[in-house]
């Protein structure tokens, strides 16, 4: 699994889970714990059959990025579309829209994700487990999640393409 520290709408810190589904998703739980002024879009029938729980489409959420201890904007990134769904795995998504669309500010983001953990004790999946914890989690630890290291390499080949 992996995880990028955000800023949502200028008041959530949080982590957002990176994950190589197609689209940016948030949770309706979060969504309206942001209290935003967003309208909520259809949901189309392509997307409904991706997500079954689906309920609407926001466009225009802002996301600032943790690097190096300080939340920045990346330009380009500074508002994204998601899915609004009832009960996805974790509460903030970002999928292969964000992931392609916004491949040159993925380095900086890859090295920030990949430093080592602030305990040097824990192992890899200890550490896992306790991202799980934070993020309201506990029901994937006793899965076997197999994507950690097909997003990471999924980040370095569109880095290497451009």
């Amino acid at each position: 699994m992996s995880f990028i520290n955000i800023l949502l709408q200028g008041k959530i810190e949080m982590l957002a889970f990176v994950d190589p589904s197609p689209f940016n998703i948030i949770s309706k739980k979060l969504f309206n714990k942001i209290k935003t002024n967003h309208s909520i879009g259809p949901v189309t029938n392509d997307i409904r059959k991706l997500y079954k729980d689906a309920i609407g489409e926001i466009n225009g959420l802002e996301i600032q990025f943790l690097i190096n201890k300080k939340y920045v904007n990346f330009e380009e990134m500074k508002e994204l579309n998601f899915i609004i769904c009832e009960k996805p795995l974790c509460d903030l998504i970002l999928g292969q829209v964000w992931l392609e669309n916004y491949v040159k500010e993925i380095p900086q983001l890859i090295k920030d994700m990949s430093q080592e953990s602030s305990d040097p004790y824990l192992t890899d999946s200890e550490e896992e487990e306790n991202l799980c914890r934070k993020c309201g989690l506990d029901h994937v630890i006793s899965e076997k999640v197999q994507n950690s290291e097909h997003v990471i390499t999924l980040l370095k080949n569109i880095t290497k393409d451009t």
